[in-house]
């Protein structure tokens, strides 16, 4: 029944074991969402010298955003 299981205790519960898919879809379920895909249409809406400012020279108020 709980062939990978090292160290296994119920204490006063139920417990449901799933199968192999079940544990599949809660995994994904988890995981972080891909971002990529929001990443890839803000860097499409990007022009050219954006954000260029903070890289030019003194005076540009820089450390008036600290």
């Amino acid at each position: 029944m709980f062939h990978s299981a090292s160290n296994f205790a119920i204490y006063g519960g139920n417990f449901t074991v799933i199968s192999s898919d079940e544990t599949t879809k809660i995994y994904q379920w988890l995981n972080a969402p891909d971002c990529s895909a929001n990443y890839v249409t803000a860097a499409d809406k990007r022009l050219p010298g954006t954000g260029q400012w903070i890289f030019d020279l003194a005076g540009s108020g820089k450390t008036v955003l600290m």
